[in-house]
């Protein structure tokens, strides 16, 4: 199935959506849905609004720098565009918070490269009622009986993002930052050279408003030089800075790729690292969103604390940060480190930190992920119920649990980064 820039303008005009309203995505894995979902309850929570506007902007509004890649089981396609983000926030009818910033957006979406076409529109008959629907149709359950089933991602869909800030920008955008600097400081240079020869003492007379012309327009020229001098060492500051945060990681985040593809992919070379980096990505915003993360389906233990409680929104950065792996007979451990972007709600406002999130993970390594489409129903061992099991651990009617630990990553612990 050929990736098309449709599915990622429904991405950008469905992820705003499903924090102010709700609504089944037609373009993200499960998981990042179910991710916005808690951010949206989160928000519901404190009385919060939050509006996200992504408005393409720059030198590559359209992906023009996309590229597609194949590893392991997966194809995959990265949209790499430019764009202006702006967020903003409503207690009520108030607003409460608004930051804006121009960003090189990084979505990532993901085919099977045995994918079937157009899976999503297929027929199926529910083994409950007997009915004929689509497959597409049961996320949600049957609609004729109420029956869930696991399924897999109706790929393509998109699984990640992740941005950075742009520090440049177009040329029309650079002249008109240019000319914030440069034309105040002239009017205001120009402003003493005129004053100055107007107070020199000088009589009035040809060579004196001669004088005055080339004081003021020579002054002004030197404001314009200055601002632009200005300009440019907050530009190279920018850059410096943001490099200054960057550049540390990339060791770690270049070498935790390649630990992983000697751990994993010689073993099998279906794990691939790309899918696992959006999954750790996409599983830490379920966790810092969950107010009881241990209720989570991918989630093991009686007790997970949640340190992000007041966190209203958490924008992935990329790295993901492999810090040990190791292997216990038939499953695998890592703690893995992930950058985010976090607003905080405080007492007196809101404030942005940038934080690594610390997850501990686990997986069935005999386990491969599944390469051709299933669809499997959802049936309580004990008393029969079906229930959605990407949202709940345990069946709604009577508590049993319900392990999905076979599946796929899972989370065995959170935590703030250690130092």
């Amino acid at each position: 199935m050929a990736f098309s820039g449709e599915l990622f303008e429904t991405f950008c005009g469905e992820y705003p959506e499903i924090l102010q309203s709700g609504g089944r995505s037609r373009s993200m894995v499960d998981d990042l849905q179910y991710a916005l979902e808690l951010q949206k309850g989160r928000l519901d929570r404190e009385g919060l609004r939050m509006e996200c506007e992504i408005t393409p902007r720059g030198h590559f509004p359209k992906g023009e720098l996309s590229k597609e890649w194949s590893d392991g089981m997966f194809r995959s396609h990265m949209d790499i565009r430019t764009c202006n983000w702006t967020r903003t926030i409503f207690k009520g009818d108030k607003k409460v918070f608004k930051d804006t910033e121009d960003k090189i957006l990084y979505t990532t979406a993901t085919d099977l490269i045995w994918g079937a076409k157009n899976i999503e529109s297929e027929s199926y008959t529910c083994p409950n009622c007997g009915n004929v629907t689509t497959i597409g149709a049961l996320r949600d359950g049957c609609p004729y009986c109420g029956t869930h089933f696991e399924l897999q991602d109706l790929y393509p869909r998109v699984g990640g993002f992740y941005y950075v800030k742009e520090i440049g920008g177009t040329e029309e955008e650079v002249k008109k930052d240019v000319f914030k600097y440069m034309i105040p400081c002239a009017v205001v240079f120009g402003a003493f050279g005129l004053l100055g020869t107007i107070f020199s003492g000088e009589q009035c007379s040809v060579i004196w408003g001669l004088q005055t012309i080339f004081m003021t327009a020579l002054c002004a020229g030197m404001g314009a030089v200055l601002g632009y001098f200005l300009w440019a060492i907050r530009k190279l500051g920018s850059v410096f800075y943001e490099a200054l945060r960057v550049l540390p990681l990339l060791p770690g985040a270049l070498g935790s790729k390649k630990k992983y593809e000697d751990q994993l992919m010689k073993t099998n070379p279906d794990f691939s690292f790309d899918y696992f980096a959006n999954k750790v990505g996409t599983l830490a915003k379920m966790l810092i969103f969950s107010d009881n993360p241990a209720a989570l389906p991918v989630c093991i233990g009686d007790h997970i604390d949640n340190p992000y409680k007041d966190v209203v929104d958490a924008l992935f950065r990329g790295p993901v940060i492999i810090k040990s792996f190791k292997r216990e007979g038939d499953y695998c451990h890592i703690r893995a480190d992930v950058q985010f972007d976090l607003l905080y709600k405080t007492g007196i406002g809101f404030i942005n930190r940038r934080q690594f999130v610390t997850l501990y993970l686990a997986r069935d390594i005999t386990q491969p992920l599944r390469k051709y489409y299933s669809v499997k129903k959802v049936s309580c061992r004990n008393c029969g119920g079906s229930f959605d099991a990407s949202r709940y651990d345990h069946c709604p009617f009577c508590g049993t649990e319900y392990d999905i630990r076979k599946e796929d990553w899972f989370v065995t612990g959170f935590a703030k980064k250690q130092a």
